[in-house]
């Protein structure tokens, strides 16, 4: 899958500059594409440093508590592939995003409190960063709530294209 990503993310960076060298018809917007690229470049780099470090041989303990962030990741990077494959006009409806920086710092209260978690909550975060500013980048917005509300009635809002 990493290598899958980094083969996408490359074929995208050298579809840009020939995309803006067309017409302006034709021409993607190129803030879009530049500022998706840099996000996923961090989401890539950060999700290669979490698979090296699984890989080496030591034991490790479950952390149950970080299936709901992952679940959130998984929710959100869908819907911002929806919302990037969707022809302009024919938008998506606009999905419930989940707060991922809130079921962050909500795993980080329970994270055992060693080096290998503070490892972890590192590229955790730089995760969580970049997927919030990719999905902001396509016009995906959790909604401020405040701190109040439960993710499944997080709305959404879209950026005006």
């Amino acid at each position: 899958m990493s290598r899958r990503a980094r083969l996408a993310r490359t074929t995208a960076e050298s579809t840009v500059p020939r995309s803006l060298s067309e017409p302006a018809t034709r021409r993607i917007d190129a803030d879009l594409s530049q500022g998706a690229l840099a996000a996923m470049r961090r989401l890539i780099q950060a999700a290669h440093v979490l698979r090296l470090d699984v890989q080496d041989e030591r034991a490790r303990s479950p952390l149950p508590g970080l299936q709901p962030l992952a679940a959130g990741l998984d929710q959100l990077l869908s819907a911002i592939e929806e919302t990037l494959r969707a022809r302009p006009d024919e938008r998506p409806p606009m999905p419930a995003l989940p707060e991922l920086r809130r079921r962050y710092l909500t795993f980080e209260r329970s994270a055992p409190r060693d080096v290998d978690a503070a490892g972890l909550l590192a590229e955790l975060d730089e995760l969580v960063d970049a997927a919030d500013s990719l999905a902001s980048v396509v016009g995906l917005q959790a909604a401020d709530t405040g701190g109040d509300a439960p993710d499944h009635v997080v709305g959404a809002v879209r950026a005006s294209p």
